[in-house]
This record gives C-alpha cells, structure tokens and sequence, in this order.
C-alpha cells in the first residue's frame, strides 16, 4: 500500500496590529484610522540581586496577555534592554510580580502607566529598609531628540518607581486556609493535614512552634516538632512584619508538608526552620514562597563551612563533627591533585597546539621548521600524556579517598532526611552542606558541596529545600 505523506500545517499567522479594506468607489476618499502604539519599557533594578529572576504577568486595559494563561513567566532583571510592551495612547498597563504572577491570584496589580503620546522608560528601584512608598509611578521629565537627517523631534517620558519590603509583602501571596487545602495532597494524613493549615488561619493565629503527632495502629506514635526562627530580612524591611501572620502564610503548603513527612520517616523529632519566605536576599525561590531553609534536624547543626574556613571569616566556621580533621587533609590533597591536573592537562595541550602549529608550517613555511624540535616533538606529547592520565588518576583517587572519610562523618539523620525529601513528589530541588541536586527528578546523582561557587558557600550552612508549582514554575 502507497504510503500517505500528510503536508505540513502551515505556521498559523500573527495577528495583525491593524485590517484595512479597500476603497471601491473610483475617485472618492475615505479616512482610514490608524493606530499607534508607543513603546512601554520597564527597567527593575533589584539591588538586593542584580541578576533576579522575577515571575512576571501583564494585563492592558484589565486583560492578561493570553502568554500567562498556564503561569507567569519570568524578567531578567539583569538586562539592561528592559522589558518593552507596545500600546496605544490611553491603554493602561499593569503588571502582576512574585507570587501573585499565579494565574490562580493576580490581586495585587502594581506600577500601573497610562500611555501618553510618546514612548515611556520606567525605572522600577529596590530600595532597603522601611519605607512607606505606595506602588505607583512618578513623572520624572520628558527628553526629547532630534534627528540629524530629518530634522523631525522625537521625545521619551521618563518614570520611576521603587520596590519596597512592603511592596514585595503586597506582591507576595498569604495563602487563605482554601487554598492551602487545594495543595495538599488527599494522600497527606489528617494529622499533618491539620497542623499545616493552622500556619494559614486568620481567625485563630498560630504562634510559637507547630507540633505534629502522628498516630499509627500498629506503631507507637510519632512526633516532630517544627521551630521557627524570625527573618531579620523581613523585620529590616517590612513595617509591622509578624512572621506568624506574614511569613510563614507566604510559604507553599506543600513545603511544610514535606519536612513534615521526611522528618516522621526518619525519625527527627525536631526541624528548625531557619528561613522561609523572604523578600530581599537571595533567589527568587524564597521571594515567592517556594523555598525552605533549615539549619538544625535535632541537636545536629546542618553547617561545614570549616572545611574552608579560611574563605568565610573569623567567627563563622563553627566546630562541629560535620568535618574531622583528617576530611580536612583529605580535602587539601583533593585540590592539590586538581590543581596538579589542570597544570598537567594545560602542559600536553601547549604541545598538541605547537605540533597543530608545526603541521600547519609544512605546508606554507617549511624552510622555517627546526627538524630537531619536530623529532622531538611526539616523545614529548607522550609523556605529557601519560602524566596527565596519571594526574586524572591522581584526582579520581583522592576524590574517592575524601569522599569515604565526608561520609563517615556525616550524620545519619542527616543523611536520611535528604534522601527521604529527595523523593517527595512535590520537591524539585535540595542543596544542603554535604550535597547539591538541582533536579531531583532527573538521573543525575547529587554533587558533593565542595563550597566552590557561590550557590555552594551560601547552603554550606544550611538545607534548602524547593517546590514546584505550575503556575509558577520553576526558572
């Protein structure tokens, strides 16, 4: 049977910013209206994190871009460019930032512009500590140019506007008892149930710690209690901030429900939950209430910051029993073998390029080849790597070597209570002072918290822990 070829579908066509139809009637005139729109830049300048990534919607005259209809998407703060919309004269322009980008919230519109007869260049500033600045734009001045060739004069008017700790509480959603109940699980006992919703009352206020305990018919029961640290952030920040009836409302339920659940199934008795949502410092993770940190399972302080305490300061590389002292040499014969291997790799490429470059001048310079330095060329290469090969090796066995004595040390709860969150359906990512998984849903076995670039110092005293939410997803 002849094979059926079915052609393609043609690209669907982008929606014109106008129709017009033609004149029928010879010799007569019609008058054909045009629209214009003026270009709309936004500039965010968070100064707490030049390179944010902030969740973002947008509505013009009260409808959201069908672009957000799943999820916000995300600004590049970073980027010099700025975010431009094109609209018409009188179009009003709102944005929806953080958590209430979520097409399930949008309550909280800010920085809305009224486009006038040019284009507009709006600077958006964070701005620390306490303030009682509104969400709304200042007329700053209008700039006008003139071109050289035409003569004709083309202005900018030019806004600004700040971000506040308050404004980032405005934009940050409180989930409402309802809504914690849509996002936790049918599968979540009604224990654990109960207690994550009391964080999200409004009538009766949780305060102090949250104790859970869990009842089995064949087992003895089983408790763990959360501890709650206050976030100097917010309190800096955030006029009348209550973390009872501010902060930890703003945190995904699920992430309560996750260290609840991993700490029955290891046996912790005890989370202290060093930092939930925040506003200013860090990735946006925390900023929209997706992120968790802990620093204490029990009596066991999550911290190994004194396997590089040289980096750190005075003061702030405690001693624990996270890192002995023989991890300690282990690890500084680890760099050595790294740094002997990134010489020795550097070594034979300088002669693979000299010989590319020999090759290259037996084909146009050949009088110009020393003979001898191209007899010895190759034993040269050879030996260069085989001493690379050997100081590959050299690295592999001092990693295993460092690795065995990390994990001798390394607590069981510890342990168990990383391996047991991995696993959470809701969790994508963990990064604590002994390993780092990204995506922890992938195949890629976590990597060792070698406290190198900067997202390994900032968690090589705490666990953090993230979740996922469609309509928020994950940058």
């Amino acid at each position: 049977m002849a094979e059926t070829l079915t052609p393609p579908a043609k690209a669907k066509a982008k929606k014109p910013d106008a129709t017009a139809t033609t004149n029928t009637t010879p010799g007569s005139c019609v008058d054909v209206p045009c629209v214009v729109k003026h270009k709309v830049t936004y500039h965010f300048d968070i100064t707490s994190k030049k390179t944010l990534l902030l969740p973002y919607a947008y509505a013009i005259n009260g409808k959201v871009d069908t672009a957000f209809r799943k999820g916000a998407l995300y600004l590049s703060c970073g980027d010099k460019a700025g975010f431009s919309i094109y609209a018409e004269k009188g179009a009003k322009i709102e944005f929806y930032l953080g958590s209430d980008a979520h097409p399930d919230f949008r309550k909280a519109p800010v920085y809305a512009f009224t486009v006038g007869d040019a284009a507009a260049e709006i600077q958006i500033k964070e701005k620390a500590g306490k303030h009682s600045d509104t969400a709304d734009l200042v007329f700053k001045e209008t700039k006008e140019t003139k071109a050289s060739a035409t003569g004709s004069i083309s202005k900018v008017h030019h806004y600004a506007g700040t971000l506040t700790g308050d404004i980032w509480l405005k934009i940050s959603h409180r989930y409402f008892v309802d809504e914690a109940t849509d996002r936790i699980p049918a599968s979540v006992s009604v224990e654990i149930r109960t207690a994550v919703l009391k964080l999200y009352s409004q009538t009766s206020p949780h305060s102090g710690d949250l104790k859970i305990t869990l009842q089995k018919a064949d087992k003895a029961a089983q408790s763990v209690t959360l501890k709650f640290v206050g976030s100097d952030n917010c309190s800096n920040n955030i006029n009348n901030f209550d973390l009872y009836a501010d902060g930890l409302p703003r945190v995904h339920p699920q992430a309560w429900v996750a260290v609840i659940e991993t700490a029955l199934e290891a046996n912790v008795s005890e989370v202290t939950i060093s930092s939930g949502w925040r506003p200013m410092i860090g990735s946006i993770l925390h900023r929209v209430g997706l992120g968790l940190d802990v620093n204490y399972l029990d009596k066991t302080r999550l911290n190994r910051k004194e396997l590089r305490a040289e980096q750190y300061g005075k003061g702030t590389s405690p001693d624990t029993s996270n890192v002995s002292e023989e991890e300690k040499r282990l690890f500084d014969e680890k760099l050595k073998a790294e740094a002997a291997e990134k010489q020795a790799k550097a070594n034979l490429q300088k002669l693979l390029d000299e010989q590319k470059a020999l090759e290259k001048a037996r084909k146009t310079s050949l009088g110009k080849i020393d003979p001898l330095r191209e007899a010895a060329l190759p034993g040269e290469i050879e030996a260069a790597d085989k001493a690379a090969a050997s100081s590959s090796q050299k690295v592999k066995d001092a990693n295993t070597k460092w690795g065995e004595e990390r994990d001798k040390n390394e607590p069981a709860s510890v342990k168990s209570f990383r391996t047991r969150l991995m696993k959470c359906d809701c969790v994508r990512s963990v990064f604590d002072p002994w390993f780092m998984d990204v995506n922890t849903k992938d195949k890629i076995n976590p990597t060792p918290n070698v406290q190198h670039d900067s997202n390994e110092t900032l968690h090589a005293d705490h666990l953090h822990l993230t979740v996922r939410d469609e309509g928020l997803p994950l940058p």
